[in-house]
């Protein structure tokens, strides 16, 4: 079933056919073009709403959503307080390169390696762990005044049954137990 697109916020960009013909004859392809007004306003909107119900509140962009530093960049710009959400070192580095400050990162790993534990340890982030033994890799690093853990409550479903990121059996988080 096809749908219209002139809804889409980007409409008129898309239909354009010759816009994106000359965006891509002058930059090659794949190429990927995002709107810096549009992120903008996105980010404006979601403190808006937040702020709506709390006074002091704090936005973390999850970086392995997408790790390009112009947008994150962007995005600090529009929102001084964004803090990010990285769960490798690599994206600990696309934060770092930004401007956002490490104290405003949360590094959640998932079986996080002694050398991934290091790279977070050092930079200053907080640091959520995810299982018991990322505990004990990272007391060989060395411990934080604060750590927090990712707590599976037991509840929900994963999407997929070869992963489950829900529920009893989720791969993620320490069981409530």
């Amino acid at each position: 079933k096809r749908t219209k697109m002139n809804n889409h916020p980007l409409s008129s960009l898309i239909s354009n056919q010759g816009l994106l013909e000359s965006i891509a004859n002058k930059y090659g392809t794949p190429l990927y073009v995002y709107s810096e007004n549009r992120l903008k306003e996105n980010i404006n909107k979601l403190s808006s709403a937040i702020g709506n119900s709390f006074d002091n509140h704090q936005i973390y962009y999850a970086v392995k959503a997408n790790s390009n530093i112009h947008i994150i960049s962007t995005l600090k710009k529009a929102f001084n307080g964004l803090g990010c959400d990285c769960s490798s070192p690599g994206e600990l580095y696309a934060a770092q390169k930004t401007g956002v400050d490490m104290s405003d990162c949360v590094y959640t790993g998932n079986y996080e390696s002694v050398d991934d534990l290091k790279t977070a340890y050092k930079s200053g982030c907080e640091i959520n762990l995810d299982d018991l033994n990322s505990l004990k890799r990272l007391k060989v690093v060395g411990v934080p005044d604060y750590i927090s853990f990712r707590l599976n409550p037991g509840k929900g479903h994963g999407q997929f049954k070869g992963i489950m990121t829900g529920g009893k059996d989720s791969k993620f988080g320490i069981p409530k137990e």
